[in-house]
C-alpha cells in the first residue's frame, strides 16, 4: 500500500466519522419533531416521508442553529466542546473541492448576519422546511400545507414582535427565501453524498442516503 492509498483511506474515514455526526444531528432534529403536536398527529407514513424528504435541509438549518459566530465552531448546547464541537475548517475539508463549504457559509452567514435571525427564527424556519407538501409520497398534504402557512404566520407575529412594522415586512420575504435557498444547497449537497460508498454509515444516514442513489 502506498502513502497516497493510506491518505486516501484517512480521507474516506474523515469522510464517514462527518456523516455519522450528522447522525447524531438527525436524531436531535427527529427528537424535536415529536414534540410538535401537529407533526404527530400525521399519518407515521407522512412523518418518515416529512423526515425522509428534509433531512439535508433540516441537518442545513440546524447547522445554522448550532453555529457559534464568536468561537466559528458548530456546537449542540448538549453536547461538551472538546469533543463534538466541529470546527470550520473540519467542514471545510469534508466540502473541499465541491463549492458546497462557500455555499454553506455563505447561507449561513446571510441568515445570522444580514437577517439577524435568532433561535426562534431559525426553528421557525426548519419547522416550516419540514411541513413542506411537496414530498414525495404523501397522504395529508393540505393538512400539512396549511400547517406550514401556520408557522409562516407565527414568523410574521414574532417578526412584529420583535422589529419595528417595516422592518419586519422587509425582513420576513427575505427569511421565507432561504426556505428555497436550502432547497438549492440540499441539491448540491445530495450530488456530493451520490459518491460516498455507505459502507461503514450508521442505520439512520444509511437510510437517509440511499435515497439520493
Amino acid at each position: 500500500m502506498t502513502m497516497n492509498d493510506d491518505f486516501k483511506d484517512d480521507s474516506k474515514e474523515d469522510d464517514l466519522k462527518k456523516v455519522n455526526i450528522a447522525e447524531l444531528s438527525m436524531r436531535r432534529v427527529i427528537s424535536m419533531t415529536k414534540q410538535i403536536g401537529s407533526f404527530r398527529c400525521l399519518p407515521q407514513e407522512d412523518q418518515i416521508q416529512l423526515l425522509k424528504g428534509g433531512s439535508i435541509e433540516l441537518l442545513i438549518l440546524r447547522s445554522v442553529i448550532t453555529f457559534d459566530k464568536e468561537k466559528k465552531h458548530f456546537l449542540d448546547p448538549l453536547d461538551p466542546e472538546e469533543s463534538r464541537a466541529m470546527k470550520l475548517e473540519q467542514l471545510k475539508e469534508a466540502e473541499h473541492g465541491t463549492g458546497l463549504f462557500e455555499d454553506h457559509m455563505k447561507f449561513i452567514w446571510s441568515l445570522v448576519f444580514d437577517l439577524r435571525a435568532d433561535e426562534t427564527v431559525l426553528i421557525l424556519l426548519l419547522i416550516m422546511a419540514l411541513f413542506s407538501s411537496d414530498r414525495e409520497n404523501l397522504n395529508e398534504r393540505l393538512y400539512i400545507a396549511t400547517q406550514q402557512e401556520r408557522y409562516c404566520q407565527l414568523l410574521k407575529k414574532y417578526l412584529n414582535s420583535r422589529y419595528p412594522i417595516s422592518v419586519a415586512r422587509q425582513l420576513y420575504p427575505k427569511l421565507i427565501l432561504k426556505l428555497t435557498d436550502v432547497r438549492s444547497l440540499n441539491e448540491e449537497h445530495n450530488h456530493v453524498l451520490l459518491k460516498l460508498n455507505p459502507q461503514g454509515i450508521q442505520p439512520l444516514m444509511k437510510e437517509v442516503l440511499d435515497l439520493c442513489r
